[in-house]
Protein backbone atom coordinates (compact mmCIF):
# COMPACT_ATOMS: atom_id res chain seq x y z
CA UNK A 1 0.00 0.00 0.00
CA UNK A 2 2.28 2.78 1.09
CA UNK A 3 5.81 1.82 -0.17
CA UNK A 4 9.19 4.13 0.82
CA UNK A 5 8.80 5.67 -2.72
CA UNK A 6 4.95 7.39 -1.45
CA UNK A 7 6.76 8.52 2.18
CA UNK A 8 9.77 9.97 0.27
CA UNK A 9 7.29 11.77 -2.65
CA UNK A 10 5.78 13.12 0.65
CA UNK A 11 8.85 14.68 2.29
CA UNK A 12 8.70 15.92 -1.46
CA UNK A 13 5.42 17.75 -0.98
CA UNK A 14 7.21 19.40 2.27
CA UNK A 15 10.60 19.71 1.12
CA UNK A 16 10.01 21.82 -1.94
CA UNK A 17 8.27 24.89 -0.55
CA UNK A 18 10.24 24.42 2.62
CA UNK A 19 13.53 24.54 0.70
CA UNK A 20 11.95 27.79 -1.70
CA UNK A 21 11.14 29.77 1.35
CA UNK A 22 14.46 28.88 2.96
CA UNK A 23 15.67 30.70 -0.42
CA UNK A 24 13.60 33.67 -0.58
CA UNK A 25 13.53 33.92 3.11
CA UNK A 26 16.00 36.71 2.44
CA UNK A 27 14.72 38.46 -0.10
CA UNK A 28 11.07 38.58 1.13
CA UNK A 29 9.94 39.37 4.27
CA UNK A 30 7.95 35.81 5.70
CA UNK A 31 4.27 36.88 6.46
CA UNK A 32 3.99 38.98 3.48
CA UNK A 33 1.56 38.41 1.02
CA UNK A 34 3.89 37.84 -1.33
CA UNK A 35 6.02 35.60 0.50
CA UNK A 36 2.55 33.71 1.54
CA UNK A 37 1.38 33.53 -1.88
CA UNK A 38 4.62 32.15 -3.22
CA UNK A 39 4.59 29.53 -0.22
CA UNK A 40 1.00 28.52 -1.51
CA UNK A 41 2.10 28.05 -5.51
CA UNK A 42 5.30 25.82 -4.21
CA UNK A 43 2.93 23.80 -2.31
CA UNK A 44 0.22 23.39 -5.11
CA UNK A 45 3.20 22.64 -7.58
CA UNK A 46 4.98 20.08 -5.03
CA UNK A 47 1.17 18.46 -4.70
CA UNK A 48 0.76 18.09 -8.13
CA UNK A 49 3.89 17.13 -9.12
CA UNK A 50 4.25 14.33 -6.52
CA UNK A 51 0.76 13.01 -7.27
CA UNK A 52 1.21 12.77 -10.91
CA UNK A 53 4.40 10.92 -9.57
CA UNK A 54 2.69 8.73 -7.56
CA UNK A 55 0.00 7.80 -9.83
CA UNK A 56 1.89 6.90 -13.20
CA UNK A 57 2.97 3.98 -10.96
CA UNK A 58 -0.08 3.15 -9.29
CA UNK A 59 -2.97 0.67 -10.03
CA UNK A 60 -5.41 2.15 -7.34
CA UNK A 61 -5.92 5.41 -9.00
CA UNK A 62 -9.30 6.60 -7.74
CA UNK A 63 -10.69 9.85 -5.30
CA UNK A 64 -10.34 7.69 -2.50
CA UNK A 65 -6.68 6.34 -2.88
CA UNK A 66 -6.29 10.38 -3.48
CA UNK A 67 -7.45 11.18 -0.59
CA UNK A 68 -5.82 8.40 1.27
CA UNK A 69 -2.26 9.31 0.13
CA UNK A 70 -2.99 12.73 0.28
CA UNK A 71 -3.71 12.70 4.16
CA UNK A 72 -0.72 10.64 4.56
CA UNK A 73 1.24 13.31 2.58
CA UNK A 74 -0.60 15.98 4.65
CA UNK A 75 1.06 14.35 7.69
CA UNK A 76 3.94 14.15 7.19
CA UNK A 77 4.50 17.38 6.15
CA UNK A 78 3.22 18.61 9.57
CA UNK A 79 5.10 16.05 11.23
CA UNK A 80 8.45 17.13 9.40
CA UNK A 81 7.73 20.91 10.00
CA UNK A 82 7.30 20.20 13.66
CA UNK A 83 10.68 20.43 14.47
CA UNK A 84 11.47 23.93 12.69
CA UNK A 85 8.07 25.28 14.12
CA UNK A 86 8.41 23.88 17.42
CA UNK A 87 12.08 24.11 18.90
CA UNK A 88 13.44 26.59 16.44
CA UNK A 89 13.86 29.65 18.12
CA UNK A 90 14.19 32.01 14.57
CA UNK A 91 10.99 30.45 13.59
CA UNK A 92 9.32 29.34 16.88
CA UNK A 93 5.09 29.43 16.99
CA UNK A 94 2.36 28.37 19.00
CA UNK A 95 0.68 25.52 17.59
CA UNK A 96 -2.75 27.67 17.21
CA UNK A 97 -0.79 30.38 15.36
CA UNK A 98 0.91 27.71 13.00
CA UNK A 99 -2.62 25.70 12.38
CA UNK A 100 -3.39 28.76 11.08
CA UNK A 101 -0.62 30.11 9.16
CA UNK A 102 0.71 27.51 7.45
CA UNK A 103 -1.23 24.11 9.18
CA UNK A 104 -4.32 24.35 7.38
CA UNK A 105 -2.70 25.00 3.81
CA UNK A 106 -1.84 21.45 3.71
CA UNK A 107 -5.57 20.43 3.17
CA UNK A 108 -4.93 21.53 -0.65
CA UNK A 109 -2.68 18.19 -0.63
CA UNK A 110 -5.76 15.92 -0.08
CA UNK A 111 -7.46 18.07 -2.34
CA UNK A 112 -5.47 17.77 -5.18
CA UNK A 113 -4.83 14.41 -4.86
CA UNK A 114 -8.46 13.16 -5.00
CA UNK A 115 -8.81 15.24 -8.14
CA UNK A 116 -5.48 13.44 -9.16
CA UNK A 117 -6.79 9.90 -8.82
CA UNK A 118 -10.28 10.71 -9.72
CA UNK A 119 -8.93 12.00 -12.98
CA UNK A 120 -6.38 8.98 -13.66
CA UNK A 121 -9.49 6.85 -12.78
CA UNK A 122 -11.47 8.52 -15.58
CA UNK A 123 -14.77 8.93 -13.27
CA UNK A 124 -14.02 12.60 -13.88
CA UNK A 125 -15.94 13.67 -16.99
Amino acid sequence: MFTIRTLLLGALVWFVPFGLGMVIFAFIPPGTPLFDTMMSLALVFASVWAAHLYFSRSNDADIVAGMKVGFLWAVIAVALDGPWFFLVEQMKMPLADYMVDIGLAYLIVPIICAGMGAAKSGSVE
